[in-house]
């Protein structure tokens, strides 16, 4: 068994892209189909102005839902949230977003 277990685990790859944070995020969705979308009309309307600084809505016809993240490494990468709800949007976005850094007023 335990040599099974080797075995299987030689084309493992580790998971490095779960660890990346990135600085911005667009949120692209098509004004034409959002009235569709009502979870992620309810995200935009009532919860992105949450995360201002870092993330941007962009309204685009004919574009699925989809949230693109970069760095400014350049790094980038982009996934459909068609059927995502709120909480979901949130948790994605907490998990790859460098949370800003407060400062102290004097």
């Amino acid at each position: 068994m335990p040599q099974l277990l080797a075995d299987c685990k030689q084309c493992c790859v580790k998971d490095t892209q779960s660890n990346i944070k990135y600085t911005s995020a667009t949120l692209e969705v098509c004004p034409y189909r959002l009235n569709g979308l009502p979870h992620i009309q309810d995200f935009i309307g009532k919860h992105a102005a949450q995360y201002k600084g870092n993330l941007k809505v962009m309204r685009r016809v004919n574009a699925y839902p989809k949230i693109i993240l970069s760095n400014d490494k350049g790094d980038r990468t982009s996934v459909r949230i068609d059927n995502w709800r709120v909480p979901t949007i949130h948790d994605f976005l907490a998990d790859k977003l460098q949370q800003p850094v407060k400062t102290k007023r004097v």
